[in-house]
């Protein structure tokens, strides 16, 4: 009777070998789970491609900065963010994207975006440069807005495969840059393990109490710059921008055109009292409008 049991023994193994392996093969081949709640940040990079195009078209047409500043926040890209929708611009322009109109009037969109916050993009002097490569209805829209990515998260549309853009076509000015002079008022050093490294900004009217939405900020350290806006965290103040710096570097910040450079700030360990943690020293810099 051994022989029989051992047969039977193997007969056994060979069937959830086999129902194993078929279940293997159905999970991840003929039905693979569908993921679900993705995140745009957790998606590849052909994902994230589409996100920026989409995001970029979106913002070419209704002129909505703050909207595209919304979306484009959501890949976590944080200060990359611009930079990255130029590299992808240059990169769409070296191949066949650009060769249909729907490629082009993307690649514009993102030139645009890009361009407008201080990122020059290949692409730009690729299309100018190659006049065949222009599509006669794609014509970017030119505007002046001007704002960083916020925290908050806003849907935004998905490119389909039946997905047409329309055509672009110049819109007027949206830009609320506030003008006239500023000075600065005072600095406050302070250590923070919730608000840790940061230069938190704040530029206010004469009075000194009312908050002014829209300031452009330059920020410079050896070796680079970087410009941010008040008025994306209202919860805050309507003139509160914050920016976080990195150890071992020299920072000076201004409104440029608009006010003097603030003195070089930079970062070093300390201890937050009152949750007793280490954290890295932080700066308080108030602008106010100048009463003249």
């Amino acid at each position: 009777m051994k022989p029989a049991r051992n047969f039977s023994l193997i007969l056994f193994i060979a069937g959830v070998a086999l129902g194993i392996g078929g279940g293997l093969v159905y999970a991840w081949a003929l039905n693979p789970v569908a993921s679900a709640n993705v995140q745009p940040w957790q998606l590849n990079k052909q994902g994230q491609d589409a996100w920026i195009i989409a995001a970029s078209i979106a913002y070419a047409q209704d002129g909505d900065l703050l909207a595209a500043a919304n979306r484009l926040n959501d890949l976590r890209l944080n200060e990359a963010t611009f930079q990255r929708v130029a590299e992808l611009a240059c990169e769409l322009a070296r191949s066949s994207y650009a060769q249909t109109d729907s490629g082009l009037v993307a690649i514009r969109s993102m030139v645009l975006l890009s361009e407008g916050q201080g990122r020059r993009s290949c692409a730009g002097d690729l299309i100018a440069a190659n006049p065949s490569l222009a599509p006669p209805t794609a014509t970017a829209a030119r505007r002046t807005a001007t704002l960083p990515p916020v925290p908050t998260k806003t849907a935004t549309p998905e490119l389909g495969p039946t997905y047409t853009p329309a055509t672009l076509a110049p819109a007027p000015p949206t830009g609320t840059q506030p003008s006239g002079k500023f000075i600065i008022a005072r600095y406050e050093p302070f250590c923070s393990a919730r608000a840790s490294g940061v230069i938190e900004v704040l530029v206010l009217e004469a009075n000194g109490q009312t908050g002014v939405r829209g300031a452009a900020v330059q920020v410079y350290w050896n070796g680079g710059r970087d410009r941010f806006f008040t008025g994306l965290k209202p919860e805050r103040d309507d003139g509160y921008a914050d920016f976080t710096m990195k150890p071992d570097l020299q920072y000076t910040i201004s409104l440029p055109g608009q006010s003097d450079t603030s003195s070089p700030l930079g970062t070093q360990p300390c201890t937050d009292k009152q949750t007793n943690s280490a954290a890295m020293s932080s700066f308080r810099v108030y602008f106010r409008r100048s009463a003249k």
